[in-house]
């Protein structure tokens, strides 16, 4: 975690947008851009870090002490799922801080998810497989085309994003989402990603 956190801020810092220097001078000015404000970013991604750890640990917490766990097995199979997507050796720094930032939110969409579930887990069932069609799609292509191809794509990369938005839009309507965010949107948004 230390190496992805001392990485994340120095790709930001002195990597914009993957673009890497061709020449030693070139590595020198993005040396020198970042010298200042690698220590306090490093601490940004550390502190984001720890707030994000706590949380899941929360998710994994109700998770394992619901009164019901088989009434909530197939929703918890997809809250692993959805933190295996948003958490796993090297995410920070191959998320883009704006992303990062939306995890607390993210997390406490999961957190009302099993807070709500005893209510209608008929929506919920329902809501997963909207999610999982929607997302079989991007993984699909992700394998064919690999991650080169998704990260060349800004269309595409805002389309996996807005798959969390639609998270919350379903299991956690209070949280608001950045974005207006629809099933409908997501597929004309997947669209354009093809273009």
């Amino acid at each position: 975690m230390i190496d992805d956190i001392i990485l994340a801020a120095l790709d930001e810092l002195m990597f914009d947008a993957f673009e890497l220097p061709e020449d030693e001078a070139a590595f020198n000015v993005c040396v020198t851009k970042a010298r200042g404000d690698l220590v306090p970013r490093a601490e940004a991604y550390e502190e984001l870090l720890s707030a994000l750890l706590t949380q899941v640990v929360s998710v994994k917490r109700m998770i394992k002490s619901h009164s019901n766990p088989l009434a909530i097995a197939l929703a918890a199979g997809d809250i692993q799922q959805q933190l295996d997507r948003l958490i796993w050796p090297g995410f920070l720094r191959e998320t883009p801080w704006l992303w990062l930032t939306q995890y607390t939110r993210f997390l406490r969409g999961i957190e009302l998810r099993l807070e709500k579930m005893g209510q209608n887990p008929g929506r919920d069932t329902a809501n997963t497989q909207v999610i999982n069609t929607l997302w079989a799609e991007h993984e699909k292509r992700l394998g064919i085309e690999g991650v080169w191809a998704y990260q060349q794509n800004p269309a595409w990369q805002e389309y996996r994003w807005m798959l969390e938005e639609l998270r919350v839009s379903l299991f956690a309507q209070s949280l608001k989402t950045m974005m207006p965010v629809s099933e409908k949107r997501l597929r004309k948004q997947w669209q354009t990603s093809q273009s």
